[in-house]
């Protein structure tokens, strides 16, 4: 299996998947990917997706997709970065995909 990074300044979706539902999402900016680590940043003000309301414990063991809404960030950020070999990255559920045509 052959492992592509990202260069700098590569626009790409950060989202957030759990039990199979996308819980939020942002666009963010690649800082460096290598296989020793992942940086990650969105400036405030960056669209985000995230639930319109806090979710009960109802809510995070249901089925349904939970409702998403447009909401700014409210600081600039830059994601931990993770340390290890790249296929222990693969496995997160919080995973950049590349921001394409339209996306």
């Amino acid at each position: 299996m052959t492992i592509s990074y990202w260069k700098p300044g590569t626009p790409v979706v950060y989202r957030g998947v759990w039990r199979r539902k996308l819980w939020w999402a942002t666009v963010v900016t690649v800082v460096q990917d290598d296989p020793e680590l992942t940086v990650l940043y969105w400036p405030a003000g960056t669209p985000e997706k995230l639930p319109a309301e806090r979710l009960s414990p109802r809510d995070l063991l249901s089925r349904e997709q939970v409702e998403l809404v447009d909401r700014p960030a409210s600081a600039a950020r830059v994601t931990p970065p993770r340390l290890g070999p790249a296929e222990s990255r693969m496995s997160s559920s919080c995973t950049p995909v590349e921001v394409r045509g339209d996306c």
